[in-house]
């Protein structure tokens, strides 16, 4: 995200659309309802309660959820919720959406699920909330380049796997060396 610019979350009735639901018109169990934890860097995540029915995002200024990310589009995508489950829909957007780092246009969303939008990253949620969920996740970009936790094991093995060879090389040229040393001696002696 480039510097200065925030994720903007607006309360869901802040800016109520045409033909939306207001968030009184239908209660969804505590249970029930769904999520994003929204993880801007350099701050804690932020809880947003999706909109019983459906849930607008993107960076204009109408929807219910706005990113100030210049990556997502105006309109950028909907959830929404319907009997008991939520749906993942991008609008068509310029930029497209990632969700645990696939692309996709349409998805029914799992607790857990990682939605990319730009370079804002979201979990959805329901239910109680755990420990971690409020872990920040991975990029795609992160998990392409290896800079994520996993990435950094690979090349701390590998790394140790090269010293390990080049140490076993060190030791076997040490050897032959002291074997020539030692004919040298022997044969040299007669």
């Amino acid at each position: 995200m480039a510097q200065g610019q925030k994720t903007v979350i607006l309360q869901p009735d802040a800016l109520p659309l045409p033909g939306m639901p207001s968030p009184s018109a239908a209660q969804v169990p505590p249970e029930q309802q769904g999520k994003l934890l929204i993880f801007v860097p350099d701050t804690d995540p932020i809880l947003f309660e999706l909109m019983p029915g459906i849930t607008t995002i993107g960076r204009g200024m109408e929807n219910h959820l706005v990113l100030g990310d210049p990556y997502a589009s105006r309109k950028h995508s909907v959830i929404t919720h319907k009997s008991g489950s939520y749906t993942f829909e991008d609008t068509g957007s310029d930029n497209g959406t990632l969700i645990n780092g696939q692309r996709v246009s349409s998805k029914p969303l799992v607790i857990g699920d990682v939605i990319e939008i730009g370079s804002v990253l979201m979990r959805f949620v329901s239910g109680p909330l755990m420990a971690e969920y409020y872990q920040v996740p991975l990029s795609s970009a992160q998990m392409q380049s290896g800079r994520g936790k996993g990435g950094q094991v690979e090349r701390r093995k590998k790394k140790a796997s090269t010293l390990q060879l080049a140490l076993l090389i060190s030791l076997l040229v040490a050897t032959v060396a002291l074997l020539a040393v030692m004919a040298i001696l022997f044969l040299g002696g007669k």
